[in-house]
């Protein structure tokens, strides 16, 4: 006599759930990614407008601004800058995410002349 099997195993639905588990996790760590670098491409963009408008307002003011650092709100971020000028005259300006001069987010060095 055949006999006749309806449904699956206990066996062969922890298997087929473990694999789920897996790809669900994999998914959730290429979103995680993701959304980490959309964050680092944002920020890097937004401390690169600081430095360059940081530069544009020494220009315009032509060099008389004062050399120090200060801090400036681009895209809802809250941004730290700071300038260095050179002996030949040329000014570094570099903004960070932390006001105590954390993790560089762009630096921009040129003739402010």
């Amino acid at each position: 006599m055949i006999s006749s099997r309806n449904g699956f195993s206990l066996l062969e639905t922890l298997v087929a759930l473990t694999i789920v588990a897996i790809g669900l996790t994999a998914g959730v760590r290429a979103a995680s990614l993701s959304t980490e670098s959309a964050w680092r491409v944002r920020a890097g963009t937004c401390a690169l407008w600081t430095a360059r408008n940081r530069m544009a307002e020494r220009r315009a003011m032509e060099g008389a601004l004062p050399v120090d650092g200060g801090e400036t709100v681009m895209g809802g971020m809250r941004l730290y800058w700071r300038e260095t000028v050179s002996p030949d005259g040329s000014v570094t300006v570099e903004v960070f995410d932390k006001p105590e001069g954390g993790h560089t987010l762009a630096s921009l060095r040129g003739d402010p002349r």
